[in-house]
């Protein structure tokens, strides 16, 4: 899923979404059967898998693109902030594939936070000193202080698209709500991405108020690898054009 810059619509990164391709399966959506992953505990050897993947594509493009690098952002499941061994694990893989951390963002959910011990923060901080970044999904979705922002080593804040969909009500609290959580995010210098964003009016509330990066339906679906690579080099070369 292409990730664009919200005031040059510049594509600056992308976020990896998994798919089932088998013919039985095909039209099994993520939210049916990553539950049941996690009910069978095969969800972690999905999240490595995830992982990996994404670290062979950026090895095979990393060196043709150099500096024009978009970063991937890789969903991993709460189960890993309980799991000691996932930083040294995925500092493995970065290795094996010699792949630049900064080009990996890895989203846990908001919620997963709620109920989070030292544990799972030291987790985190292990996970920020491989040089990955760390993105907190959904926000706004599961009740996090923003006072305990301090806690936790994220980098950027995904506005969960609920709220994005809630711009075109007459309602001033949908703005209300975006509006605080741009300004959180700009005094703990933090980065924003908007999900969900699907019209012109949305993208142009989220550039008033000072949002860095959208993703949604208005400017693309989720896209083939290959597609989503020659979508990448045609942003590029706009850009490039216009400097």
């Amino acid at each position: 899923m292409p990730i664009y810059h919200c005031q040059s619509e510049q594509i600056t990164g992308c976020e990896v979404l998994i798919r089932c391709k088998s013919h039985d399966l095909q039209d099994t959506r993520p939210d049916v059967f990553i539950p049941i992953a996690e009910q069978y505990d095969l969800i972690q050897d999905i999240d490595l898998w995830v992982i990996e993947t994404t670290l062979q594509t950026i090895s095979r493009v990393e060196h043709s693109l150099q500096s024009q690098l978009p970063t991937f952002n890789v969903n991993i499941s709460a189960t890993e902030l309980h799991n000691k061994q996932f930083p040294k694990m995925l500092l493995n893989l970065l290795k094996k594939y010699h792949v630049r951390p900064s080009a990996l963002i890895l989203e846990i959910t908001e919620t997963s936070l709620v109920e989070v011990g030292e544990t799972s923060i030291t987790i985190l901080y292990e996970l920020k000193k491989t040089g990955v970044s760390i993105a907190l999904d959904d926000f706004g979705t599961g009740y996090t202080a923003f006072s305990q922002l301090t806690r936790y080593p994220v980098d950027c804040l995904k506005i969960d698209k609920s709220f994005i969909d809630s711009l075109s009500q007459d309602s001033d609290t949908p703005k209300t709500t975006i509006n605080a959580i741009l300004s959180i995010a700009r005094s703990y210098k933090l980065e924003t991405v908007a999900e969900g964003v699907e019209s012109f009016d949305q993208l142009s509330y989220l550039r008033e108020h000072g949002c860095d990066k959208v993703q949604g339906f208005y400017f693309s679906q989720p896209l083939a690898w290959d597609t989503f690579l020659a979508e990448l080099k045609k942003s590029n070369g706009r850009i490039n054009a216009q400097q």
